[in-house]
Protein backbone atom coordinates (compact mmCIF):
# COMPACT_ATOMS: atom_id res chain seq x y z
CA UNK A 1 0.00 0.00 0.00
CA UNK A 2 2.86 2.40 0.69
CA UNK A 3 4.10 1.92 -2.89
CA UNK A 4 0.66 2.85 -4.23
CA UNK A 5 0.65 5.95 -2.01
CA UNK A 6 4.10 6.91 -3.32
CA UNK A 7 2.88 6.45 -6.91
CA UNK A 8 -0.20 8.59 -6.19
CA UNK A 9 2.02 11.43 -4.95
CA UNK A 10 4.36 11.07 -7.91
CA UNK A 11 1.38 11.15 -10.27
CA UNK A 12 0.01 14.23 -8.52
CA UNK A 13 3.35 16.01 -8.93
CA UNK A 14 3.42 15.14 -12.63
CA UNK A 15 -0.20 16.23 -13.10
CA UNK A 16 0.60 19.62 -11.53
CA UNK A 17 3.60 19.92 -13.88
CA UNK A 18 1.34 19.18 -16.89
CA UNK A 19 3.10 15.83 -17.50
CA UNK A 20 -0.21 14.08 -18.09
CA UNK A 21 1.23 10.93 -19.69
CA UNK A 22 3.68 10.52 -16.82
CA UNK A 23 0.86 10.99 -14.33
CA UNK A 24 -1.23 8.35 -16.11
CA UNK A 25 1.69 5.90 -15.91
CA UNK A 26 2.13 6.44 -12.16
CA UNK A 27 -1.58 6.24 -11.40
CA UNK A 28 -1.95 3.10 -13.55
CA UNK A 29 0.90 1.42 -11.69
CA UNK A 30 -0.70 2.36 -8.37
CA UNK A 31 -4.05 0.99 -9.55
CA UNK A 32 -2.35 -2.26 -10.55
CA UNK A 33 -0.94 -2.59 -7.01
CA UNK A 34 -4.36 -2.19 -5.40
CA UNK A 35 -6.83 -3.72 -7.82
CA UNK A 36 -7.10 -7.03 -5.96
CA UNK A 37 -6.78 -5.68 -2.42
CA UNK A 38 -9.89 -5.92 -0.25
CA UNK A 39 -9.23 -3.68 2.75
CA UNK A 40 -11.32 -0.55 3.02
CA UNK A 41 -8.17 1.61 3.01
CA UNK A 42 -6.97 -0.01 -0.23
CA UNK A 43 -10.38 0.48 -1.85
CA UNK A 44 -10.42 4.13 -0.81
CA UNK A 45 -6.92 4.73 -2.25
CA UNK A 46 -7.90 2.81 -5.40
CA UNK A 47 -10.85 5.15 -5.95
CA UNK A 48 -8.63 8.19 -5.40
CA UNK A 49 -6.17 6.86 -8.00
CA UNK A 50 -9.03 6.25 -10.43
CA UNK A 51 -10.32 9.79 -9.96
CA UNK A 52 -6.83 11.18 -10.43
CA UNK A 53 -6.17 9.15 -13.57
CA UNK A 54 -9.53 10.28 -14.94
CA UNK A 55 -8.40 13.91 -14.52
CA UNK A 56 -5.17 13.17 -16.40
CA UNK A 57 -7.14 11.42 -19.16
CA UNK A 58 -9.42 14.48 -19.43
CA UNK A 59 -6.35 16.61 -20.08
CA UNK A 60 -5.24 14.12 -22.77
CA UNK A 61 -8.73 14.13 -24.39
CA UNK A 62 -9.11 10.37 -23.77
CA UNK A 63 -12.76 10.48 -22.87
CA UNK A 64 -13.44 6.75 -23.07
CA UNK A 65 -10.79 6.17 -20.40
CA UNK A 66 -12.31 8.91 -18.23
CA UNK A 67 -15.73 7.26 -18.49
CA UNK A 68 -14.26 3.82 -17.71
CA UNK A 69 -12.42 4.90 -14.55
CA UNK A 70 -15.28 7.07 -13.28
CA UNK A 71 -17.72 4.20 -13.82
CA UNK A 72 -15.51 1.97 -11.66
CA UNK A 73 -15.49 4.57 -8.90
CA UNK A 74 -19.27 4.94 -9.11
CA UNK A 75 -19.70 1.19 -8.67
CA UNK A 76 -18.08 1.59 -5.24
CA UNK A 77 -19.40 5.07 -4.38
CA UNK A 78 -22.58 5.75 -6.36
CA UNK A 79 -22.81 9.34 -5.12
CA UNK A 80 -19.22 10.43 -5.80
CA UNK A 81 -19.62 13.94 -7.18
CA UNK A 82 -16.16 14.11 -8.78
CA UNK A 83 -16.76 10.87 -10.67
CA UNK A 84 -20.21 11.97 -11.81
CA UNK A 85 -18.97 15.38 -12.94
CA UNK A 86 -15.96 14.02 -14.82
CA UNK A 87 -18.04 11.30 -16.43
CA UNK A 88 -20.63 13.85 -17.52
CA UNK A 89 -17.90 16.13 -18.84
CA UNK A 90 -16.34 13.26 -20.79
CA UNK A 91 -19.70 12.41 -22.36
CA UNK A 92 -20.14 16.08 -23.28
CA UNK A 93 -16.66 16.35 -24.81
CA UNK A 94 -17.29 13.17 -26.81
CA UNK A 95 -20.61 14.67 -27.97
CA UNK A 96 -22.79 12.02 -26.32
CA UNK A 97 -25.19 14.68 -25.10
CA UNK A 98 -28.02 12.36 -24.04
CA UNK A 99 -25.79 10.47 -21.59
CA UNK A 100 -24.14 13.70 -20.48
CA UNK A 101 -27.53 15.18 -19.64
CA UNK A 102 -28.52 12.17 -17.54
CA UNK A 103 -25.23 12.09 -15.63
CA UNK A 104 -25.07 15.85 -15.06
CA UNK A 105 -28.71 15.93 -13.89
CA UNK A 106 -27.84 13.20 -11.39
CA UNK A 107 -24.80 15.25 -10.34
CA UNK A 108 -27.03 18.29 -9.82
CA UNK A 109 -29.60 16.35 -7.79
CA UNK A 110 -26.99 14.80 -5.50
CA UNK A 111 -25.06 18.03 -5.04
CA UNK A 112 -28.26 19.89 -4.12
CA UNK A 113 -29.05 17.32 -1.43
CA UNK A 114 -25.67 17.72 0.30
Amino acid sequence: MSEATRLKQSGNDKLKASDYKGAVNDYKEGIDFLEYEHSSEAKQLLNILRLNISQAFLKLNKYGDVIDHCTKVLKEENDCLKALYRRGLAYTKSQDFDRARVILNLFRMISMSC
